[in-house]
This record gives structure tokens, sequence and C-alpha cells, in this order.
């Protein structure tokens, strides 16, 4: 981010904060000159996560999505919002494709705030990708597997999904495969053979681990 850029941003913060507000406005800054300076470990990003207030996002929701990181896992998930902590889809692709459960693999969502997925998000998603890549550089996973239109997000790309599900991308020279979200195959089941094809690719995969 450029100088005057950030000094604008802290500005506005320190200025909302010494009067007593709890979140500010959002600033009209360009996603390309996005960038914080985030500690190296999860559980100070995770603090900082928890005391988060650069958009309006947190007066929408108080709940912060901080994810249970598991320092040997290889494989990480990505989702844009919180995924859920039952769903029957996601689980059937763990247990009974990859022989994983949830125990075995990371997941993180891009929003850090538990927010309905209705909203519209494209200003707001640039700040907390900031700390989905800090958590990715800290993780240091083997795969990563995005889900929907978090791979879009991830890499500033508008390819649609259908057109680049199943293949092996790089992401900072990490493996990196988008797939189908457990929602779209809900909502339609013909594509539930397309993400058995990506998952037995991602079951190939993990056998060279």
């Amino acid at each position: 981010m450029q100088l005057n850029k950030k000094n604008k941003l802290l500005n506005q913060l320190y200025l909302s904060k010494i009067m007593g507000y709890k979140y500010c406005e959002d600033l009209n800054i360009d996603k390309n000159e996005l960038s914080f300076n985030l500690p190296d470990t999860i559980n100070e990003i995770d603090n900082i996560i928890s005391n988060c207030s650069l958009c309006s996002f947190c007066n929408l929701s108080e709940i912060k999505v901080i994810n249970n990181i598991k320092e040997n896992a290889d494989i990480l998930f990505i989702s844009t919002f919180r995924l859920a902590s039952k769903d029957d889809i996601f689980d059937a692709m763990l247990n009974k494709v990859l022989n994983l459960s949830r125990d075995d693999v990371n997941i993180l969502s891009i929003l850090k705030c538990d927010i309905d997925e209705k909203v519209n998000i494209n200003d707001q998603v640039n700040i907390c990708k900031e700390y989905v890549l800090k958590q990715i550089d800290i993780i240091k996973p083997k795969l990563i597997i995005t889900l929907g239109d978090s791979y879009n997000y991830l890499l500033n790309s508008d390819v649609n999904i259908s057109n680049i599900r199943g293949n092996m991308l790089k992401y900072n020279n990490i493996n990196l495969i988008p797939m189908y979200h457990p929602l779209i195959l809900l909502r339609n089941p013909s594509l539930k053979k397309d993400a058995l094809t990506d998952l037995q690719k991602i079951k190939l995969l993990m056998e060279n681990f």
C-alpha cells in the first residue's frame, strides 16, 4: 500500500477510536494497493481478527470466524464464507472419498465476519483476504483446495468455476485445485459427478505427499 493510502487508513482508524466508534466507514482503496504487515503466528492473527473493525461488516455480525488450525495438516480448504460445522456433502467428500475427517485438514474462510451470504462483499473481501494470505503463508500447506468463488477472490480472477474446476494450478509454488462449493452440489446434484472426478485427482495427489 502506498504511504499516503496507509496513512489515510490509519488516521481514520485512530480518529474513530478516539471518538468512541467501534468501526469506521469503508475507505475507497484500490485492491491492488491493499496490504498489511501482519504478525507471523496464527494466535496473533486470531487476536487481530477477533478485534478487527476495518470494514462495516463488523457492524453486521459480532461473530468472528476463528479457524482451528492444525499444524501438521497438509491440505487446506478455502471457502469465501464460513463453512458450516455440519455439512453433509462436504463431510462425505472428506470421509468417503479422501478418507479424511475435518481433524485431518485445515479450513479457512476468506471473510472473517460470520455474515449472510446474500450480502454484497466485493469491497470488504479485499480487506479480509489479507488475513487469509498471511494464514496460508504460515500454514504452508502442500495442497490448497478452493471451494466455489473463493478461487476468484483469492487469485483476483473472473474465470467461471465450471471452466477451472479440477485443474492443477499453482499459488506461490503450492498446488491448488478449484472445486465446486458443497452448496452448489446441493442445489445442482448433476455436478456431483464432476466433483467426484476432482476428488479422485486430489486423492492421487495425496499419495505423493
